[in-house]
C-alpha cells in the first residue's frame, strides 16, 4: 500500500496532472480570440468581394446596381438592348407628385428623357441645365426624368433641390433603366415625335450640350 500511495503522490505526477488543464485554461482565451480575428477577417473580404462599387466613368457617370430584366410595366421585346432608331420601351412609371406617365403619352412631341439618382453626383449638377433647358424651349421639346433606385422622398429631395419643373417618375427597381439599356447615370436618351431613340447619351450634359445634341440629332 505504501508504494502505491508512493508512486501515484510523487512529486512529478501531481505536477503534470496540475498543469495540464492550467495550460488548457490559458490557450482557450487565446483560441477563441484568434478564431474571432480569423472570421472578421473573413467576413470583411467576402463582404468586399460581394458588394459592388459606385465607381465612375471619367468622373461623369455612376453604375447602376441592381439592374434587373424588365417585367410586365415595361414593353420590350429585348431588354437593356437599345439602339439610335428604334422604337424606344413604353415604359409604365408613377410620377414622383403623384398619378402615373408612360412613353407613349408623350407620343407626337419631342421627348428627353433623363435617368438620374441621388445619389449620382452628375446628374445634381446637370438637372438645373436641363430645366433651363426646358425652361428656354417651352413646349417645343418635352422633358420626363427618371428616378432611378431612389426611395420616394429621397426622389423628391432631389427634385426640391435641385429646382426641376418638369414630371418626374420612379424606377425603384431599375427595371425602365434597364429597358433603356443603362448601366450608368446619368444617362439621357433622346426620342422623336414618332416614339423611336434619336439619341443616347451617357455622362453628365450642360444646357449647350444638350441644345447641340437636340439639334445635331434633327429634333429641333
Amino acid at each position: 500500500m505504501s508504494e502505491l500511495t508512493s508512486q501515484r503522490d510523487a512529486p512529478g505526477d501531481s505536477t503534470d496532472d496540475a498543469d495540464k488543464p492550467s495550460r488548457a485554461r490559458r490557450l482557450d482565451p487565446l483560441s477563441i480570440a484568434a478564431l474571432t480575428v480569423i472570421s472578421l477577417a473573413l467576413a470583411i473580404f467576402l463582404t468586399l468581394g460581394a458588394l459592388e462599387v459606385f465607381g465612375t466613368e471619367d468622373d461623369d457617370s455612376v453604375k447602376v446596381t441592381g439592374a434587373l430584366e424588365t417585367s410586365g410595366s415595361v414593353d420590350a421585346d429585348e431588354p437593356g438592348v437599345l439602339e439610335v432608331g428604334s422604337p424606344a420601351p413604353n415604359a409604365e412609371l408613377e410620377l414622383l407628385d403623384g398619378g402615373t406617365t408612360s412613353i407613349e403619352e408623350f407620343r407626337g412631341t419631342l421627348l428627353v428623357v433623363n435617368f438620374w439618382s441621388s445619389t449620382c453626383g452628375p446628374c445634381l449638377a446637370e438637372m438645373p441645365d436641363f430645366e433651363s433647358v426646358h425652361q428656354e424651349l417651352g413646349g417645343e421639346v418635352a422633358f420626363l426624368g427618371v428616378d432611378v433606385t431612389d426611395s420616394l422622398d429621397a426622389g423628391r429631395r432631389m427634385v426640391e433641390q435641385t429646382g426641376v419643373t418638369y414630371p418626374n417618375g420612379r424606377d425603384p427597381r431599375a427595371e425602365v433603366t434597364a429597358a433603356f439599356g443603362g448601366t450608368a447615370l446619368p444617362r439621357t436618351v433622346l426620342i422623336d415625335s414618332e416614339g423611336n431613340v434619336a439619341a443616347i447619351y451617357g455622362g453628365a450634359l450642360t444646357a449647350t450640350e444638350l441644345k447641340d445634341s437636340l439639334t445635331e440629332s434633327g429634333l429641333l
